[in-house]
């Protein structure tokens, strides 16, 4: 998912009081939700993770995970009661 030639930074990061080394690197990859499309800007792989959360991972299906990064230019808005949630985009105006 890295652009080609990006440089990616590294970094530790706490996880339960472990440390865990990130590297970022951006991405040109889109999050499609429900027509939405919302730039993910970065992704990032996770190095140091114990046998238990890589087995846990993998057995319930996620591939991954996501932050709020990618929503930090749209607003979030969740029916709980509903069981649903929408993504707003920006108006030109508003930028």
């Amino acid at each position: 998912m890295a652009q080609p030639n990006a440089v990616a930074r590294t970094a530790g990061v706490n996880s339960w009081g472990k440390t865990l080394t990130a590297h970022t690197v951006a991405t040109a990859a889109d999050l499609q939700i429900n027509g939405s499309t919302v730039p993910l800007r970065t992704v990032t792989y996770i190095e140091g993770s114990g046998f238990l959360d890589k087995m846990l991972m993998r057995f319930s299906g996620m591939g991954g995970m996501l932050g709020n990064e990618p929503f930090s230019q749209q607003t979030v808005i969740f029916d709980v009661k509903g069981g649903r949630f929408g993504v707003v985009q920006p108006t030109t105006a508003a930028l």
